[in-house]
């Protein structure tokens, strides 16, 4: 069971890293800035 346990964490821990590693954040970031450029030109 411990096994398992460290084995959870320790696969949590590594999408964590992958996912910084990726840029997730600047992923939202670029999907907030497409939003608003929908916004934009639509209110155009």
């Amino acid at each position: 069971m411990s096994t398992a346990s460290a084995s959870g964490s320790f696969e949590t821990r590594s999408v964590s890293l992958d996912d910084e590693t990726r840029g997730v954040p600047n992923h939202a970031d670029l999907e907030r800035f497409t939003v608003d450029r929908r916004r934009r030109y639509s209110t155009h």
